[in-house]
């Protein structure tokens, strides 16, 4: 019998430690477990913030501009058909706004609209929801519907016009739906998330894009039960919140975000499968409890993969969020954290430049788009090449460019403006000095009068771009 206790006492002893050593490392993993879903759900955050910023401050720079106009309106003589269409189409040839249609109605809905092309009808919108709330002094911005004129998808603005005390008619602006859809950064965790503008009845009113097929998990919200209900009365309160947890018809579990956009009754709502979410976590989870049954070292292994793997996962999800995957610049996104930064950084004087391609769309249209994108390419490595030390260069999209730069005085910026012309221009040569495309950069550039906050920083960047449709202008008039 004493021989049998001391066989077992070492066993005792081995299971000891390795009951010990479990814990530990289960401890250890499920604390980095949590850290890393912790820092995906903070990024997912982060992303909402964002992205709920961009759409509202668009929503506030179009209502600016048609309050100005409706001022306007009110101060002059607007009882004479003549007048009015002639203030429309100054507004419309005018404005730098994406609106595809200007208008007003008097007090009885009947007007006149003028669109982009100069074009002039007559309107009757008395019966429309949008026109009675302006009509009651309200202002009104549409859930995305189909243009009456056009049948496209947009978005309809409209504000009363006052003469004196009195309300006399509305302004009504047309814009097209892709512009608030573009403000919404769509591409989360490698294509999975889902992001949308939705109402206090948890209805989509703005359509961000999805790339996974045939999965739509904003299904859930329409139709699912209690959580639903939860997230729906946490709207209609005006909080933000985020961490529930839903299931739709396919049994895929969701992470939703949501932020109010501060206009109307919107918010939007940012949704990943949670699987996605974990889903490396999981797998690490499962590896380390077999790495932690056979030794101490195995958990300190498996503490410097986790904590590798939570950087690459911070990397990735920083290069969706703020990176151009054709380029590698700066998204537009990445262009405001990184100019705000650089700003707050850096003493001297700033200045944002907006570049455009001239006829850029032709080269897509006559040697495809493959060459088109070898050349945005070649076209972004000049740009960044340009740059200095604590400057940023971006792509804002399609064949349109920023750059935050420093300056010392105005023939400073000339002389840097040239070159890049020149060497943009020079991505159209072959080895032989041979012109094969035909690239002509259209510059605008804006000097920033102060160190701005984010929001004057995003007005700035329109100022510079408004600075190379003058130059368009000019070029046309000429």
């Amino acid at each position: 019998m004493k021989k049998v206790n001391l066989g077992i006492k070492p066993l005792l002893n081995t299971i000891t430690i390795i009951v010990t050593v479990l814990i530990i490392g289960i401890s250890f993993v499920a604390y980095n477990y949590n850290s890393l879903v912790g820092d995906s759900k903070k990024y997912m955050g982060e992303i909402a913030d964002l992205s709920s910023g961009n759409i509202s401050q668009r929503l506030l720079v179009n209502l600016r501009s048609m309050e100005s106009f409706a001022a306007y309106l009110g101060d002059r003589e607007i009882n004479n058909d003549k007048n009015i269409i002639s203030m429309l189409m100054d507004e419309t040839s005018l404005s730098g706004g994406t609106a595809v249609r200007y208008s007003y109605a008097d007090i009885n809905g009947d007007g006149y609209t003028v669109r982009r092309n100069g074009v002039v009808n007559r309107i009757s919108v008395g019966d429309t929801s949008y026109f009675k709330q302006a009509i009651r002094g309200g202002i009104c911005i549409t859930p995305t519907i189909a243009d009456g004129v056009t049948g496209e998808p947009v978005n309809i603005y409209a504000m009363p016009v006052f003469s004196g005390n009195s309300i006399v008619g509305a302004h009504i602006a047309v814009a097209s739906a892709q512009e608030l859809e573009s403000s919404l950064i769509n591409d989360y965790l490698d294509g999975y998330g889902f992001v949308c503008i939705v109402n206090s009845e948890g209805e989509r009113v703005i359509d961000g894009s999805y790339s996974e097929e045939d999965y739509n998990p904003f299904e859930a919200i329409d139709i699912y039960g209690q959580s639903i209900q939860e997230i729906r009365q946490a709207i209609k309160e005006n909080t933000s919140g985020s961490s529930l947890m839903l299931e739709n018809e396919s049994g895929k579990n969701l992470w939703v975000t949501y932020r109010p956009i501060g206009i109307n009754d919107w918010y939007l709502m940012l949704a990943v499968p949670y699987s996605h979410v974990i889903r490396n976590a999981i797998v690490l989870l499962f590896i380390s409890l077999l790495v932690f049954m056979a030794a101490l070292i195995g958990t300190l292994a498996f503490s410097w993969y986790l904590s590798y793997l939570k950087r690459e996962n911070s990397i990735a999800l920083y290069r969706i969020a703020y990176m151009d995957s054709l380029t590698g610049l700066y998204n537009r996104d990445g262009f405001i954290l990184n100019s705000t930064q650089a700003l707050n950084d850096l003493s001297g004087r700033f200045a944002i430049v907006y570049i455009d391609l001239k006829n850029f769309r032709a080269i897509n249209e006559l040697f495809g788009y493959d060459t088109g994108n070898e050349l945005l390419i070649s076209i972004g490595k000049v740009i960044d090449e340009s740059i200095k030390e604590g400057e940023v260069a971006a792509r804002e999209g399609g064949d349109k460019f920023l750059m935050l730069i420093q300056y010392h005085s105005d023939d400073d910026i000339s002389q840097r403006m040239e070159l890049l012309i020149k060497e943009i221009s020079g991505c159209g040569f072959n080895e032989k000095n041979h012109t094969l495309y035909s690239i002509i950069p259209n510059i605008g550039v804006y000097k920033l009068p102060r160190i701005p906050d984010t929001e004057e920083l995003d007005s700035y960047m329109d100022r510079a771009e408004m600075a190379v449709s003058a130059l368009k202008e000019n070029r046309q008039d000429g």
